[in-house]
């Protein structure tokens, strides 16, 4: 739809009536359902939510009204018409976020914010160009930043933030934000809710203000951030007098209204259903008031199933609770059938599908058209009977409906598929494969309703939290190292990184643990992927030493990480693991992954060196640096995929060049550095508690480098505003730019990635630093770079070639001394070189003194290097060694 919205015009005017159209179905919808709901009671309740909103919201952190209550007590009859009666006197923008959705999930931000501004642009779509626009532009992947993907999901998408608030702000209306079934995102994680809540106080400060929010959910779905609840409404059963008003208003004779009210006990569900035995079959088929009132809605639920009119329904109602969603075809194509029951034609089908989507009390709408939805709170009492008492028939049912399911192609039938599939194992059918992408849209009820193993099977492949470290979890239960360990891994494929930090650090509290178990390298993985490899190494450190068949024996994700961390650290176990055939068979898997450190990092070079799992195939998907460096540096290797390449990186480079900007883009190795694999970990480093400070000086470094002369000549590159750290490598800047940072702030994360990413960055330009050198590597005998960086010499290797080429470049400009001094200047993060060239005297003043007895500028260079003078600096450090006077003292 955004793209259409660009259209403007007559199709502009059409969209916005369109979307005019659906936004008054969608609130004559919720309408109906109030009314069915039969409003009655709760004067309190609802004055406190009016009084609410009509309160100046004025705290610095987003609080909510939260309903909570079990099921079929009220919560969103309460919330409808609260939202109803506030809509007339008011006139809000309403957003609705309801977690029960498929898609809805707080680790995207980008699409939850994309959803908001969608709805927005809905209420006031006559002044909604610029946030289309907005939309449009959020939804695009940046050139460059295409790796950045999964964090960049992840960070609140700060542009269209604020185009949201703008438009909010040109409405002169308040928003009112829904948040309903709130149980389904607490059910995810324990930090979900505080997520959710730091994401709204983005929104608040992007300008989308005044906000209300009114949330409802089961139980303490807020538990984890009681502070974020302003307003908290506790529903209980109706008082008397409005279960009174609720059955005068479902026309119950007189005489059966006093037992209604003694077996509902306040219980709207009940009162209801109750209500409907009375109306259809008389006071006579109420149960007796001893009946526990725990099976009273069950009761009612299956008397009312038994006496349905049609036959044909009747017989396929309570059977059919097996599925969650029914549709004419599904009665016809899998009920009837698992039921043995005649063929039943098209129209016959339609016919008692019409008549069981009437049946509200049963049913209710779902998002799909064609289809309802069975009421969860009737198959949550209903479910464990049904496979109780008929066994047989509901594994049939599971079976077909699986079938059914499958064979459809949208994503709510792949949802219901894996659903069937998994009840399946109640009656002894092996576990399936889980796509997490799927399994993860599984409600808590839907949960609920599977068999434990089934359960289990679930929460590990999509990292759901088990009761095992929850807040609600009881005190003193010895912790369960091998569900831990699940729980982490399944955390760490959904990248779910801030709920996995706290699985972790309830499980050091919790004691010792085994450092060479299983649990503690899952911890080890987990800081090895969200980019602190320091604390990675420092947890292996204390580890036994593996062998290569312990490693093969763990799950891949730890085998895989462990071979990473020994690639980068370069010891004996690397060499040693690279000859094991079963560890091959892992890293041949890992190869898979685009820009995995297994296929073009350390571990991916390392493997080529040593001729194993890798034959210099290119990759349709991303181009190998590997390949690159076979063309360019190995002898007898030829072919035009080394060449492809680069011709991708330095297109890639082109497209961000700034309007009006011809100027060509650097070739050869300073090119092919953007495909560095390091800097998508530091930028999910930066998304890390305390170090927001590293993308916030990534977006002050971007803007100066992206337009710095002495790097780049004319050419100008646009930013990337959203990716900063995305940006400096998409100009294949990243090794030197994070070395550069540590230097400022030293950060022990940081410095681990700088150093890998410097050597990596090296070995493509030539300069071989991952020990064995492949055979055939030629180091001195040719340059694929000249003095400007864009074509090739014939000269001796001294440094790596991409400084090679700076350091001649700086030597050969017009005037040396100005083009290093601004060179220095673009690094500094206060643009002041003077003092750039203070600090790094004071730290290298031995290792310059004696560059300066040195009479070749690449031999100073090569020196000041092996000295480790971060390469940011090395080129402008040298020319000036020449230029400028520097006290050594």
């Amino acid at each position: 739809m955004t793209a259409i919205e660009r259209a403007g015009g007559a199709l502009m005017r059409f969209l916005a009536a369109a979307k005019s159209r659906l936004h008054s179905f969608e609130r004559d919808e919720r309408r109906r359902f109030v009314t069915e709901q039969l409003f009655v009671g709760r004067v309190e309740e609802m004055t406190a939510l009016l009084d609410w909103f009509k309160q100046g919201l004025d705290q610095p952190r987003a609080r909510a009204a939260y309903i909570g209550g079990i099921p079929g007590i009220g919560k969103s009859a309460l919330l409808e018409e609260t939202v109803q009666r506030i809509e007339a006197q008011e006139a809000p923008i309403v957003v609705r976020l309801d977690f029960d959705r498929a898609g809805l999930t707080i680790l995207d931000l980008l699409r939850l914010t994309m959803e908001v501004a969608r709805q927005v642009s809905a209420h006031i779509s006559r002044d909604s160009a610029a946030l289309a626009e907005a939309r449009l532009v959020a939804g695009r992947v940046e050139q460059g930043s295409e790796q950045f993907i999964a964090s960049d999901a992840s960070k609140f998408p700060a542009r269209l933030g604020h185009a949201i608030g703008e438009a909010v702000t040109t409405s002169g209306r308040p928003v009112l934000l829904i948040l309903d079934t709130l149980e389904v995102l607490r059910g995810r994680g324990e930090q979900h809710p505080v997520a959710l809540f730091e994401w709204i106080d983005h929104l608040v400060n992007a300008g989308v203000k005044p906000l209300h929010i009114l949330a409802a959910g089961r139980g303490e779905a807020l538990d984890s951030c009681p502070d974020r609840i302003g307003l908290p409404i506790a529903l209980k059963g109706l008082d008397e007098a409005s279960a009174a008003q609720m059955l005068a208003i479902l026309e119950v004779p007189g005489p059966s209204r006093a037992h209604i009210q003694d077996i509902a006990d306040g219980n709207p569900l009940v009162l209801r259903l109750a209500a409907e035995c009375v109306r259809r079959f008389g006071g006579a088929a109420l149960p007796d008031q001893a009946i526990d009132r725990q099976i009273t809605a069950p009761y009612l639920y299956r008397f009312l199933l038994s006496r349905l009119d049609d036959p044909l329904l009747s017989a396929l109602a309570n059977p059919g609770l097996i599925a969650r969603r029914i549709s004419a075809d599904f009665l016809r194509e899998v009920l009837a059938p698992a039921l043995n029951l005649p063929p039943l034609s098209e129209a016959e089908a339609l016919s008692c599908f019409t008549k069981l989507a009437a049946q509200h009390w049963l049913v209710g709408p779902d998002d799909e058209p064609g289809f309802v939805r069975h009421r969860p709170d009737m198959r949550h009492v209903l479910l464990p009977i049904l496979y109780s008492e008929q066994p047989q028939q509901c594994a049939r049912i599971d079976l077909l409906a699986d079938r059914w399911f499958s064979r459809r192609e949208d994503n709510l039938s792949r949802v219901d598929a894996l659903y069937h599939r998994l009840q399946r194992m109640r009656s002894g059918a092996k576990p399936p494969r889980i796509a997490p992408g799927i399994a993860v849209q599984f409600s808590p009820d839907m949960i609920a309703e599977l068999p434990s193993t089934a359960q289990a099977a679930l929460q590990r492949s999509t990292g759901r939290r088990s009761a095992q470290f929850r807040t609600s979890a009881p005190s003193g239960r010895k912790m369960d190292e091998r569900e831990a360990t699940h729980e982490i891994i399944g955390l760490i494929e959904r990248q779910d990184w801030r709920e996995c930090r706290y699985v972790v650090e309830r499980v050091l509290q919790a004691g010792e643990i085994d450092p060479d178990g299983d649990l503690s390298t899952a911890i080890m993985t987990f800081h090895w992927r969200v980019g602190e490899w320091h604390s990675a190494r420092q947890r292996l450190r204390v580890r036994r030493p593996a062998e290569p068949f312990d490693v093969a024996m763990m799950a891949p994700m730890l085998g895989v990480t462990l071979l990473e961390i020994w690639a980068e650290a370069g010891g004996p176990e690397i060499g040693r693991a690279l000859r094991d055939v079963p560890l091959l068979s892992i890293l041949g898997e890992a190869q898979q992954q685009p820009r995995s450190l297994a296929r073009i990092g350390a571990l991916g070079f390392r493997s080529m060196a040593l001729e194993a799992a890798f034959h210099g195939e290119a990759y349709d998907r991303e181009p190998d640096p590997r390949t690159y460096c076979l063309v360019h540096y190995v002898h007898g290797h030829e072919g035009s995929a080394g060449y492809q390449v680069e011709t991708i990186a330095r297109e890639r480079m082109r497209q961000r060049l700034a309007d009006g900007h011809s100027g060509d883009v650097p070739a050869g190795p300073m090119a092919v550095a953007s495909l560095t694999p390091y800097a998508f970990f530091a930028a999910t480093l930066a998304l890390q508690p305390g170090n927001q400070w590293i993308e916030e000086q990534a977006h002050a470094d971007e803007a100066r480098l992206s337009r710095l002369p002495s790097l780049f000549g004319d050419a100008r590159f646009n930013t990337l505003s959203d990716s900063p750290i995305a940006g400096i490598a998409g100009l294949g800047l990243f090794a030197e730019w994070a070395e550069a940072t540590v230097f400022f702030r030293p950060h022990a994360e940081l410095r681990s990635l700088a150093t890998s990413a410097e050597r990596w960055r090296r070995v493509i330009a030539g300069d071989w630093r991952y020990g064995r050198k492949p055979t055939g590597w030629l180091r001195d005998q040719w340059s694929p770079v000249d003095s400007s960086g864009f074509g090739s010499i014939q000269a001796p290797l001294v440094l790596d070639w991409s400084l090679h080429a700076r350091v001649l470049r700086l030597s050969d400009s017009h005037d040396p001394e100005t083009a290093a001094t601004e060179e220095l200047a673009g690094w500094a993060p206060d643009g002041d070189p003077a003092r750039l060239l203070q600090m790094l005297v004071a730290r290298y003043g031995r290792a310059i003194g004696t560059a300066t007895l040195m009479d070749n500028s690449l031999s100073r260079a090569a020196h000041l290097r092996r000295h480790r003078v971060p390469a940011a600096f090395l080129p402008a450090l040298v020319v000036l060694l020449d230029m400028v006077h520097l006290s050594l003292d």
